[in-house]
């Protein structure tokens, strides 16, 4: 039997980088998209059995562009998985319309395009499974987390639509929320400008700590190993049961089950205080 054919996207580095590694090693036939040409020597240093194969896509392109890429592999995909996105934090009130925008346009348009892309090869062999990498923040929210957490609810919206709609093309859908890991994310995160006119906020002190907080070392020790991540996929794509949501990690597991069986009041204080969400500023 031919090895599975898996497409995952956003393996320039972090946890597409290491779950395209292991899966090629697993002796899946793995595509691993990248946005730069300078990424497509990535996995030379591998033996050639067990190298991922890259190819440029950018969510950002059109349907158009993405279908005809997707559709140009020498294999149909069997496993879509993705990964592909990025972050963007700060208050509401810091944040302007394009910034969400930018936001929505890569973790949602980008990864509804390429669903696109490959569903009519899925429905063709009535088989498929769909990996969507949303995060703990899709299932609720912090202060300050806000853009990024719309973009997941979102995926959540649409990885649960797409379990309705296409289970009965034999195409599985599945929501992996992983908690914080050790990889690039937080270092590459955006936040809206510091003490700009345009963002003059009570709560600018508050992004400057949150941004603070990405870059503390001290929590960088604190996150879990990426390849936690591609074993649990690896697991999924070996099973014929696929939860509708699966936590990664031992932060987003506890908030999980804590979001689920305590009173939302009660949830909604400790994540708050979790966060030191901002208050207002008592005048001296």
């Amino acid at each position: 039997m031919s090895p599975k054919t898996i497409i995952i996207t956003g393996c320039s580095s972090g946890l597409g980088y290491h779950t395209a590694i292991y899966l090629a090693q697993q002796d899946y036939q793995v595509y691993a998209s990248v946005r730069r040409n300078s990424d497509l020597n990535l996995f030379t240093h591998l033996p050639p059995q067990h190298q991922p194969r890259p190819f440029l896509l950018d969510l950002r392109w059109s349907q158009s562009r993405i279908s005809k890429i997707i559709s140009s592999l020498p294999t149909p995909p069997e496993v879509l998985i993705n990964n592909a996105g990025y972050g963007f934090f700060g208050t509401l009130d810091t944040i302007s319309v394009d910034h969400l925008q930018q936001q929505l346009e890569v973790n949602l348009y980008g990864t509804y395009k390429v669903i696109k892309a490959v569903l009519p090869s899925m429905r063709s062999r009535r088989a498929g499974l769909i990996i969507n990498i949303s995060s703990i923040l899709g299932l609720f929210s912090l202060p300050g987390y806000g853009p990024y957490s719309i973009s997941k609810f979102s995926i959540e919206a649409l990885t649960q639509t797409l379990r309705h709609e296409e289970t009965p093309f034999g195409i599985k859908t599945v929501s992996l929320n992983p908690g914080s890991f050790s990889t690039n994310f937080w270092k590459n995160s955006q936040l809206p400008r510091l003490n700009s006119k345009r963002t003059l906020s009570p709560h600018q002190q508050f992004n400057s700590n949150l941004k603070a907080s990405f870059a503390n070392p001290r929590r960088q020790h604190t996150r879990s190993h990426p390849l936690q991540v591609a074993k649990v996929i690896n697991q999924l794509i070996s099973t014929q049961n696929y939860p509708a949501n699966v936590p990664i990690g031992l932060d987003a597991q506890l908030l999980y089950y804590l979001h689920r069986l305590l009173p939302r009041p009660l949830f909604f204080w400790i994540v708050k205080t979790i966060a030191h969400a901002p208050r207002p500023q008592q005048n001296a």
